[in-house]
């Protein structure tokens, strides 16, 4: 009986490691509806996209044509050419507080330097001020 009770709590402990969730936040969305060009989501192969971007130096960028809401929409690969975040430009025009309320249904953001973000475990995503501009980025914890 107690080898059972010891395997239960192996297994419990086990799986719950390496995934850590915001008990505020709910599941967070890991992708991009670019409607007629499709989804582009977190952990894709960027490769599929090419036709979609734009290089600005080593940086690539949605063309200008295929998305709307915000100024620009960068996408990071990672070492294995997979999407490892998206990150959203929304200018300076932009107010920082207003941009955070439209993702309050996320749930409670955690809130550091004026900047806020949220975890699911899954993805971490962020809204902040950089040199004046209103970003919100979205990142692959997986």
């Amino acid at each position: 009986m107690n080898n059972k009770i010891y395997l239960f709590l192996f297994i419990l402990i086990t799986a719950s490691c390496g995934v850590t969730k915001d008990l505020h936040s709910k599941p967070i969305f890991r992708y991009v509806d670019l409607y007629q060009y499709g989804k582009i989501e977190l952990g894709q192969d960027i490769s599929k996209f090419d036709s979609l971007l734009e290089k600005n130096g080593d940086h690539k960028f949605l063309k200008q044509n295929v998305f709307g809401g915000s100024e620009s929409i960068q996408l990071v690969q990672n070492s294995q050419g997979k999407i490892s975040a998206i990150i959203f430009s929304y200018g300076n025009e932009t107010d920082l507080r207003s941009k955070i309320k439209d993702y309050q249904y996320l749930g409670k953001p955690k809130i550091e330097k004026k900047n806020a973000s949220w975890t699911d475990g899954k993805t971490l995503y962020e809204v902040y001020v950089e040199n004046q501009i209103v970003y919100a980025k979205m990142t692959d914890l997986l």
